[in-house]
């Protein structure tokens, strides 16, 4: 592999990686902005399974950026190892399969946590509807 090919692998891997970071900033910031404005808090956080699901979100968001940065952190040195012929890793498998892995999980358990609110809040509302306890009118 030529000395261009290597340093265009590690800006390719570099890019990746800030893009994963950029995803999790992102999906950390959108969570935190839908439970409070759109779910409310008082629907999230009434079962304890919901909390789960909430924490277990963003810890893997939060683990997917931890990872992430990691690999940013080491892939210049691991670049500047491979062009001596030193390594031929530009970075461990760990944090790659890692971030990925973590992003995706907490992608998977944001959307079961909304799905559940969304059903749990028109289950509520229907009970509610056919009980008499509140009138629904069209306007």
């Amino acid at each position: 592999m030529s000395h261009d090919e290597i340093l265009q692998i590690g800006k390719f891997m570099s890019d990746l990686f800030g893009l994963i970071t950029t995803l999790n900033t992102g999906m950390i910031g959108v969570i935190i902005a839908i439970v409070e404005k759109v779910f409310t808090t008082e629907k999230i956080f009434k079962s304890a399974y919901n909390k789960a699901l909430f924490v277990a979100s963003l810890l893997s968001f939060i683990g997917s950026l931890a990872l992430s940065l990691v690999a940013l952190a080491v892939i210049p040195n691991n670049t500047k190892e491979i062009l001596l012929n030193k390594s031929n890793m530009w970075v461990d498998p760990f944090p790659f399969y890692g971030s990925i892995g973590l992003f995706f999980s907490g992608v998977f358990f944001f959307f079961v946590l909304a799905i559940r609110s969304v059903i749990s809040g028109s289950t509520t509302d229907h009970k509610q509807h056919h009980s008499g306890e509140e009138m629904y009118y069209a306007e």
